[in-house]
């Protein structure tokens, strides 16, 4: 609810599927540009000289585009939006 109005309804899944923003990151002496243009992906940056950042609307899609690289990526960690920042974009 937002100013006396509702924003959504449904169920806790159905908001997080309607949020699927999603962070990922790895290690990897690729170069930035092999993974910007990746499914989903909508920014990227490269944290320091191996750690890559990409943000992407959908995490299983840009997943499934890394794994032809999963034999020079490591590290990896991916984390999705928490419902704390959703409701808070509400």
């Amino acid at each position: 609810m937002q100013n006396g109005v509702l924003t959504f309804q449904g169920t806790l899944q159905e908001l997080q599927n309607k949020y699927k923003k999603t962070v990922i990151r790895f290690k990897t002496k690729l170069a930035l540009k092999k993974f910007q243009k990746m499914a989903a992906v909508i920014s990227s940056a490269q944290t320091d000289a191996e750690w890559i950042c990409l943000n992407s609307e959908d995490g299983d899609e840009t997943l499934k585009a890394l794994v032809p690289f999963l034999g020079e990526i490591s590290n990896i960690s991916v984390q999705r939006e928490s419902l704390e920042n959703i409701f808070l974009k509400m």
